[in-house]
Formats: C-alpha cells, structure tokens, sequence
C-alpha cells in the first residue's frame, strides 16, 4: 500500500500522524506499525462501546459469583472452606473471598 493510501486513511480517522509516513525505509516501518496499531485499537475500543451499547457483557466473565448461593449453603452445612473449594473446582481464596464479603453485605 503507498503513502498515499495511508494518508487517506489517516484523513478518514480524523487524525494524521504527527511526522508523516513517509521517512527513511525503517523509520516509515515503525510508523506504518503505530498507524495498523491504532486502528486496531479504534476497532478494538469501536466493537467494544459497540457491545456495551447492546447489553452484551464485556470483560472477564464471572466464576464465582455464581457459586456464591452454594457456597453459603456448604459453609453453614459445616464443610469447610478447602472441601468448598475441591468440590465447586474453585480456590480457597475464592471462598474465603466470597465469605467475606456475604459477611460485609449482611452487616
């Protein structure tokens, strides 16, 4: 693609990289990698507000949030916090995390 394509390109987005696209072979290298760069990040924030947009969930999804009724079940039955956690395949730390904060809520 030549320069020219670029600069179109840049136009259309709104923005035109500071130093131009056209400089010595490996500089012109670095600045092609910085303008693909940002447009996938453009995409990438575009899909993303997209999504939100919507109601579609964003972001890591939640594991053990919903274990969080069968944990307070387990624990107020007596079984312990490691047993929790082998049984639901979940980190102690998740269900000591989860306690805790069942705990502060009720507070």
């Amino acid at each position: 693609m030549s320069s020219e394509n670029y600069g179109a390109i840049a136009t259309r987005l709104g923005r035109i990289p500071q130093s131009g696209l056209v400089q010595s072979a490996f500089c012109g290298e670095l600045q092609n990698a910085e303008f693909e760069r940002d447009i996938l990040r453009d995409r990438v924030k575009a899909g993303i507000a997209q999504a939100r947009k919507e109601g579609r969930p964003h972001g890591r999804p939640p594991t053990v949030r919903k274990h969080a009724g069968e944990i307070e079940t387990l624990f107020a039955d007596g079984v312990s916090k490691r047993q929790i956690a082998a049984r639901l395949s979940i980190s102690r730390a998740s269900v000591r995390r989860m306690l805790a904060l069942r705990r502060s809520v009720l507070r």
